[in-house]
């Protein structure tokens, strides 16, 4: 899974939180850069990770996920799924398991 990503403010910043978390940046002109993690084979863990980073829904940058090619169309399809349901799921699961409701 590859990231193109264009900064529109903040561009140091957003870099440098990328590369804490272990993206690797390829810049492609002065506020565009394509990013890649090793842990990251799907949309929806690139998603997630920048949702942790707070950066999914920021206003100071554009991202486009690009899937690869060679991606199996299983996995595709899974990661249309809303997201909010998987995450219920797992929360309940958790709680479950330590004893909560």
């Amino acid at each position: 899974m590859r990231l193109r990503l264009q900064f529109l403010r903040r561009r140091e910043l957003i870099q440098e939180s990328l590369r804490a978390d272990g993206w690797q940046l390829v810049r492609q002109g002065d506020n565009q850069v394509t990013a890649e993690h090793p842990l990251v084979k799907d949309e929806t863990t690139a998603r997630i990770r920048l949702q942790d980073l707070g950066l999914l829904t920021s206003a100071a940058l554009y991202i486009e996920f690009i899937r690869s090619q060679n991606a199996d169309p299983i996995t595709q399809i899974m990661n249309l799924r809303p997201r909010s349901a998987g995450r219920r799921i797992e929360g309940r699961a958790l709680r479950s398991r330590e004893g909560g409701v």
